[in-house]
């Protein structure tokens, strides 16, 4: 914290300082000039493209000024149609030159594809390509150096069918390769192509990986909603008999008392008069005389005290014996005289 007169003051000026710039980083020269030379890249650019033709040699020109007579990098070059206009193919004139057929746009298949196998000295400001093996249609070229961002494209060329189509393979599968650039499209290198030999355009079907990965997703999700179903019942089941064990364990039992009835006269056999047979009453049993007054031991005492479900359980369990007990008296056949 800034006191007076001191510190006050430095704050005042520091404050002025940084309002009107003089107090603030300043740039190191220093690195200013290697950041300036680190941006620097050599100069390429494709030159005129002849009109190339299927299976047979194409040369690609170049021009190039490296950054130092001691560079030294690789070049990479590709062909692609990704991205590139597909207007109808020009027509040739007496000249040999080529004009734009104005006739509507035609639909390609994406094709992009190294063309060099080995590195390539941009110095050698040309590259012969051995045999143009992609369909009759416009492409672009892309060249990339062996420097982080560094990528250059061609204006747009036009590849004409020619009588021989050898090197297009009637089936094979798309050599697909990755241009490395932010802005380059991946493709898929599991779909085939197929060359008609009359006009040499092929068609690509997908290859059985698309096939395979549907089926893989649809089992996947058909097992994970029969494993959900079987969850669902199993916790509608439990809770069904939750719910019943509830209503069973807390639903009152009225009590039932059945008053022992006298059992039926009963007539002897040959006689005409109804016999009835007396009750029996049980003996009396003597009157006991009066125990001492003992104490109860301690168990006695103090009873245990039952949860309420236990009571009711055995309120229920008395009830039951005691029908059982009547039922038996009532159905037990009386003695015959």
């Amino acid at each position: 914290m800034c006191t007076p007169p001191i510190a006050f003051l430095i704050c005042a000026l520091w404050h002025i300082g940084s309002v009107n710039g003089y107090i603030g980083p300043r740039q190191d020269p220093l690195s200013a000039a290697s950041a300036q030379s680190a941006t620097v890249t050599p100069i390429f650019s494709f030159n005129k493209i002849s009109e190339p033709t299927t299976c047979k040699p194409a040369v690609i020109p170049w021009s190039y000024s490296p950054i130092t007579a001691s560079d030294v990098f690789e070049l990479t070059l590709f062909i692609t149609n990704d991205g590139v206009a597909q207007p109808a193919p020009p027509l040739a004139t007496t000249s040999g030159t080529f004009t734009l057929n104005p006739r509507a746009m035609q639909r390609r298949d994406v094709t992009t594809q190294q063309i060099n196998s080995d590195p390539i000295d941009p110095l050698v400001r040309a590259f012969t390509w051995s045999a143009v093996n992609v369909t009759a249609g416009w492409y672009e070229l892309t060249a990339t150096l062996s420097l982080p961002g560094f990528l250059k494209k061609s204006l747009a060329f036009y590849i004409e069918n020619g009588t021989d189509i050898s090197c297009l393979t009637p089936t094979r599968t798309s050599p697909f390769s990755s241009i490395p650039s932010k802005a380059a499209s991946s493709h898929s290198a599991t779909s085939t192509a197929s060359v008609s030999p009359s006009t040499g355009v092929p068609t690509v079907t997908p290859g059985p990986s698309n096939v395979n990965r549907g089926i893989l997703v649809g089992g996947i999700i058909g097992g994970l909603a029969v494993l959900c179903g079987a969850i669902a019942a199993y916790l509608y089941r439990m809770r069904l008999r939750r719910r019943r064990n509830i209503l069973l364990l807390y639903t009152p039992v009225p009590p039932v008392l059945l008053r022992p009835s006298a059992p039926p006269p009963m007539r002897s056999k040959g006689a005409t008069a109804v016999v009835v047979t007396p009750k029996v009453q049980p003996p009396a049993v003597p009157a006991t005389t009066a125990a001492p007054n003992v104490p109860l031991p301690a168990a006695v005492e103090t009873p245990e005290v039952l949860h309420p479900d236990q009571q009711h359980r055995l309120n229920v369990e008395e009830r039951l014996r005691y029908l059982e007990e009547q039922l038996a008296s009532v159905t037990q056949p009386p003695a015959y005289n």
